[in-house]
């Protein structure tokens, strides 16, 4: 009896990572916002990552963040404790349209992200934050990617909202 336990439980671990490999290893999330402000006004939000403290809900009001001497563009980074490990912003690419920064800790895959300011049919500023997650082959790993929309999404637009009221007043 044990031996036929032993056994299933093999083959449901076995059943489990096959099907995990036909998940994706690859999570694209993208958020947009209006907002009417110049876009050097927005520019100027995004590019400096001292200034993130002004809209993003993870800057505000956390004393603990450590930033770089070099406030914005290439090499710009920050970096904050928390439960899991120390956690690291840094600024890989910029240009005057798209700002592209990683996000990580080190016991995990950085998360690369980018936001981009795009003209608006309207005449405003279309900012959309796009991040690519890469995950490992694991099977948890793979099946969390299912709920990773909705677990991180949520704060995508959150801190665009807070981006948003912060460039239009």
């Amino acid at each position: 009896m044990l031996k036929g336990f032993v056994i299933a439980v093999f083959g449901l671990f076995v059943l489990i990572t096959l099907l995990s490999l036909l998940l994706p290893s690859r999570i694209m999330i993208a958020r947009s916002v209006d907002i009417n402000a110049v876009p050097d006004s927005i520019r100027a939000q995004v590019a400096d990552l001292q200034r993130w403290k002004e809209w993003h809900p993870v800057f505000v009001n956390n004393n603990s963040i450590t930033y770089s001497k070099i406030r914005q563009g290439k090499g710009a980074y920050a970096e904050w404790p928390s439960a899991s490990g120390i956690n690291r912003l840094e600024i890989t690419a910029a240009d005057s349209n798209v700002t592209r920064f990683t996000v990580g800790r080190t016991d995990m895959l950085p998360v690369e992200n980018k936001i981009t300011l795009l003209p608006s049919a309207t005449g405003n500023v279309q900012v959309e934050w796009s991040s690519l997650t890469n995950l490992k082959w694991y099977p948890w790993e793979k099946f969390s990617g299912i709920f990773l929309e909705k677990i991180t999404g949520a704060g995508y637009d959150s801190a665009l909202a807070a981006l948003k009221r912060r460039c239009e007043n």
